[in-house]
């Protein structure tokens, strides 16, 4: 039997490891989110794809140019790249209970999310956007992504068994 010394240092790793999971299950989310939206982003210019930007503690407020300029889909891949990368930069950097931003403050992204075949301002693009390759909604899109990575997670679980703890079910909403 534990004496009550080895039990509160086995219940203090045992939180450490479930907290580091939780963590790791967050930054994950984020990525998933992350690339999610970006890729889901319509492309004319290259800014609304390069202006998907995460943070850590407080979200950004600023607008950037695109990493690539272009017209249509010309830089379509770099400034994926690019966002993307910044994205995975910053969830991976993320430490235990530290909140995670993704945001865009362009500030026509909202109507690219409703309406993804209108350019900026709500003008008809003069290249339409191919139908298939872009929905409405991406940004929805993106977070059943989240959704989806957390539960498909074992994290929680395996730290949750390693503490001797079993038959939890994980729900997401």
């Amino acid at each position: 039997m534990a004496t009550p010394e080895q039990f509160s240092k086995r219940m203090r790793q045992y939180g450490k490891q479930l907290g580091e999971a939780a963590n790791l299950i967050g930054a994950q989310a984020g990525v998933a989110i992350g690339k999610s939206v970006v890729r889901g982003t319509p492309i004319d210019t290259g800014r609304a794809k390069s202006n998907w930007q995460a943070s850590r503690v407080n979200p950004r407020t600023r607008t950037r140019p695109a990493y690539a300029k272009g017209k249509y889909d010309s830089t379509e891949a770099a400034n994926e790249a690019a966002a993307i990368a910044q994205i995975v930069a910053e969830c991976r950097s993320r430490k235990n209970n530290q909140p995670l931003f993704i945001t865009n403050n362009l500030d026509y992204i909202g109507l690219l999310e409703s309406f993804y075949f209108y350019g900026e301002g709500g003008h008809k693009r003069a290249k339409p956007v191919p139908q298939s390759k872009y929905q409405p909604g991406f940004v929805q899109i993106a977070l059943q992504a989240g959704r989806e990575e957390i539960r498909n997670t074992q994290l929680i679980k395996r730290a949750l068994s390693e503490a001797g703890i079993s038959g939890v079910s994980i729900e997401v909403v």
